[in-house]
C-alpha cells in the first residue's frame, strides 16, 4: 500500500507544475506617471549625494596639508 502512495508523487509534482505554468499571469494595470514622478528626486538626490561624498575624498587631502601647514607655525 505504501509503494503505492510513492507512484502517484511525481504525478502530482507534474499536474502541480502545469497547473502552475499555465495559470494567468497577474494583470498588467495602468498605475499613471506617479511612480516615475517619485523616482526623479529620488535619483538627483542620490547624484547629489555621490557628488558630495567625491568632493570631500577629492579635498581632503588639500585639509591635511592646509591643517599642517597651520601646526607647523
Amino acid at each position: 500500500m505504501h509503494v503505492r502512495n510513492y507512484c502517484i508523487l511525481p504525478v502530482v509534482a507534474l499536474v502541480a507544475l502545469a497547473g502552475s505554468l499555465l495559470a494567468p499571469n497577474t494583470a498588467w494595470a495602468y498605475v499613471g506617471p506617479g511612480p516615475g514622478m517619485e523616482m526623479i528626486p529620488f535619483f538627483q538626490s542620490l547624484v547629489v549625494w555621490i557628488g558630495l561624498g567625491m568632493g570631500a575624498a577629492m579635498l581632503w587631502p588639500l585639509r591635511a596639508l592646509l591643517s599642517r601647514l597651520r601646526r607647523g607655525r
